[in-house]
């Protein structure tokens, strides 16, 4: 029984140090996640870019990017349930996507690094997966 105690004992402090020396900018399982969203939608017309994203458990409100701009939020992903689902709106179109997902069988993202690029076609990630705006109009002509 001694020994059993021992060998979880030291296996825990090797578990907890190892993640404590990693540094800030890490969690527990898989490092911190950052998704980006940036504004490359058109200067005209110049409406600005609606980000809301939200989980299961965290619900991080409305952002308003104007062209150029980006926005940034990472998190510490937890085995199975992480999930994050974003809304996207601009100039009256709307677009739903999954901003992250930690059991994407084939890693969308590079590493821990979402990007994710917005513009008129609608919002792609950085290994070139698009998703197009839901309700975008035959003509392009039409919305700007």
């Amino acid at each position: 029984m001694f020994i059993k105690t021992t060998i979880f004992c030291i296996t825990l402090l090797f578990l907890l140090s190892t993640n404590l020396l990693r540094g800030a900018d890490s969690c527990f399982i898989y490092p911190k996640i950052h998704v980006t969203f940036y504004n490359r939608l058109p200067e005209n017309p110049s409406k600005p870019l609606l980000v809301h994203c939200k989980s299961r458990d965290d619900n991080l409100g409305t952002h308003t990017l104007t062209h150029g701009q980006s926005w940034e939020f990472s998190f510490c992903a937890t085995l199975f349930w992480t999930k994050f689902k974003c809304e996207l709106h601009w100039n009256g179109l709307n677009l739903n996507v999954v901003a992250y997902d930690v059991n994407w069988f084939y890693q969308q993202c590079d590493y821990a690094s979402c990007t994710w690029t917005v513009s008129a076609s609608g919002a792609s990630l950085q290994k070139g997966e698009m998703h197009y705006w839901e309700n975008l109009p035959t003509r392009l002509g039409s919305i700007f």
